[in-house]
């Protein structure tokens, strides 16, 4: 509820049917870049549902987590853990500077405030790869928001005398 009661529901109803309406408007085009970066994610085995339209009325051109597309797909809005998103950030997505525009910095923050971890593909970071090392770059970047290895159980307590018998 916290992240998103920030509209009254009425103003919540709106923007979503804009967004989905956007969504119908566009057709969910896949770009040349984004297609790319899915034969890129098949090549990798990375499960992925493509061109997912959220509950909130947010696009995201991939959702990663395991157990192929439909489950994916179903699991996208529930599970905190699944909330995986790879954006695929072609030049409109961009500043004349080369920073992120004001509507993508948007959809990122809020995408974060409804719990998601949102992976950029910026186009000029694949572009000047060479394909072969596109995979690895984009491994690379899928591990960077993998989460830490889990931490080792904590030691038993000591028994009552036992560092005064070790001494």
């Amino acid at each position: 509820q916290g992240a998103s009661s920030a509209l009254a529901q009425p103003l919540r109803a709106r923007c979503a049917a804009a967004m989905q309406g956007a969504d119908v408007r566009e057709g969910h085009h896949l770009s040349r870049l984004q297609a790319s970066v899915g034969r890129a994610l098949e090549g990798l085995g990375v499960p992925h549902a493509s061109e997912s339209t959220l509950a909130s009325g947010y696009s995201l051109d991939f959702v990663l987590g395991a157990g192929g597309p439909a489950a994916v797909s179903s699991a996208a809005e529930s599970s905190a853990a699944s909330r995986l998103a790879l954006e695929v950030d072609g030049p409109n997505h961009f500043t004349s500077e080369g920073a992120p525009s004001g509507a993508t910095r948007l959809k990122r923050r809020q995408l974060r405030a409804l719990g998601w971890t949102v992976l950029s593909v910026p186009h000029s970071e694949w572009a000047r790869r060479p394909e072969p090392a596109r995979a690895e770059w984009l491994r690379q970047l899928l591990a960077s928001a993998a989460p830490g290895p889990p931490a080792p159980p904590p030691a038993p307590p000591a028994a009552c005398g036992a560092a005064s018998e070790a001494s």
